[in-house]
């Protein structure tokens, strides 16, 4: 409707058929030739079409809506130049990402390029990031991974929706080389009517890109809680990360993981995805190295970090290592700034 009606004002107050003709002809007759001027026409027609799409494309409610949705977490979204890419009659295009050594999202938006309006505020979606060549039976640390969808914004009026597409688990072994590279967002399915009904269409969106990671602390820990011993511990802005090996399924996801800050200040971030399962053989087995992932409700520095208790094992952090654990006598709480650290 908007593309409609700015056309229809550039015609108005452009020259119309006749009088581009009188033009043209009048040019002829001084000798100048005509072909440039229509070609400068067309050139800039094709940028006004562009850009009524990209203001399509990038209605101010889903920025406001990307905004609002990140929080605290804006400023460590990345734009990303990325290609979109158009299957089953479905564009999506890449906005922005952040990433670090544990975990990725992605922010893309979603139009129905065939004018039937498919696309819902309440449908699912599922996808996630991967390298193209890696079929899941790599050798990275933290081989099973986990990964998701979700429509976080939708714009009625264009029909346009945005979306999150996460990956948990499965980049640990990433090197602080800064970056992500050679990556892709494979999107597997949208289904307007909830997850596994009515899938639009049979084709997968890929979309190549490059994803910078943030900066992160690690800090090394030979802890053993049950059967599982803990390798390393991987802070970051977005959230903790455990590395560990296990002789049988981790618990870890089970057990309250609460991160105490310097002020006093003590934070359960939410488990997002990993474990410690891979696939081997074609059968999804326990694997010996496995990556939990958890993520802040907002953003934490890396360095104000002081301590960390899973369950009632709380571990003293200073630096790049863990000091002496030792039993707490009680669950912790979230506290405000201020409280006593344990």
């Amino acid at each position: 409707m908007f593309e409609e009606e700015y056309r229809k004002e550039m015609e108005a107050v452009g020259p119309d058929r006749e009088q581009m003709e009188r033009l043209l002809a009048a040019m002829e007759q001084k000798g100048r030739r005509p072909r440039p001027l229509r070609r400068t026409i067309l050139l800039v027609a094709a940028a006004c079409a562009a850009m009524v799409m990209t203001v399509v494309a990038s209605t101010p409610t889903l920025r406001d809506t990307l905004e609002e949705f990140l929080g605290g977490f804006a400023p460590y979204a990345q734009p990303v130049e990325a290609a979109a890419c158009t299957a089953n009659g479905i564009e999506i295009k890449v906005i922005s990402a952040m990433a670090d050594r544990a975990m990725v999202k992605v922010y893309a938006q979603a139009r129905d390029v065939t004018g039937q309006n498919r696309l819902r505020a309440d449908m699912d979606v599922w996808g996630g990031v991967e390298r193209p060549e890696e079929d899941g039976k790599g050798e990275q640390e933290g081989n099973s991974r986990t990964m998701g969808g979700k429509c976080v914004g939708f714009d009625p009026e264009s029909g346009t929706a945005l979306l999150e597409f996460g990956t948990w688990g499965t980049y640990f072994g990433a090197a602080a080389d800064g970056g992500l590279e050679g990556m892709e967002l494979l999107v597997l399915g949208i289904y307007p009517d909830g997850l596994g009904r009515g899938k639009i269409g049979e084709d997968h969106w890929r979309i190549p890109l490059d994803i910078e990671i943030l900066s992160s602390r690690e800090v090394a820990l030979s802890d053993m809680i049950g059967t599982v011993r803990l390798r390393t511990l991987c802070l970051s802005p977005l959230g903790p990360s455990i590395l560990f090996e296990q002789e049988a399924e981790s618990l870890l996801q089970y057990s309250p993981l609460a991160v105490y800050l310097s002020d006093g200040t003590v934070l359960f971030p939410r488990w997002e995805g990993g474990g410690g399962f891979g696939l081997k053989d074609d059968h999804w087995t326990i694997d010996p190295r496995g990556l939990d992932c958890w993520t802040f409700e907002e953003p934490v520095d890396p360095e104000d970090v002081t301590g960390i208790s899973l369950a009632y094992w709380y571990l003293p952090l200073c630096g790049d290592a863990a000091g002496e654990g030792r039993w707490l006598s009680e669950l912790p709480r979230q506290t405000e700034p201020g409280s006593q650290t344990p």
